[in-house]
């Protein structure tokens, strides 16, 4: 007897279709960029005002509040995050030349809750990129 046909992989496009759908929010003016560095590990400095420039208040946003090279590192964040009641997922890429980086990411958002959670953020020294999801 033959064995029943084994069911097909699943698929996953969702980190595809996402950066296909992903647009960086510049900060407000005279602000910093609001973001750490690929490489690092140690604690950032909290921004003056890192509100970001939220044009549309229907969108959705995510915040990403870090990049590593190294995945202990960004469990590290994501507990931290989760510590202060910030759901984060973390999201491993490969780029360039096969460079691997585990982004830190909490979302979707509205628009207000973005503004008011990155604020929030700073003040605890976690710089954050507003990214605004595409339709």
């Amino acid at each position: 007897m033959e064995p029943p046909p084994r069911p097909a992989e699943p698929r996953f496009d969702f980190y595809t279709i996402l950066a296909e759908r992903e647009e960086v929010v510049p900060p407000a003016q005279g602000q910093g960029r609001g973001t750490t560095t690929p490489q690092s590990t140690q604690p950032t400095t909290p921004l003056s005002s890192p509100t970001p420039v939220v044009t549309d208040p229907n969108a959705q946003y995510m915040l990403q509040l870090g990049s590593f090279r190294r995945v202990e590192d960004a469990e590290r964040r994501r507990r931290e995050l989760a510590d202060m009641a910030v759901r984060a997922e973390i999201q491993t890429v490969t780029i360039n030349d096969g460079e691997v980086y585990h982004r830190v990411r909490s979302g979707p958002h509205g628009a207000e809750e973005v503004g008011r959670l990155s604020e929030q953020l700073a003040g605890r020294g976690i710089n954050s990129l507003t990214i605004r999801l595409r339709e």
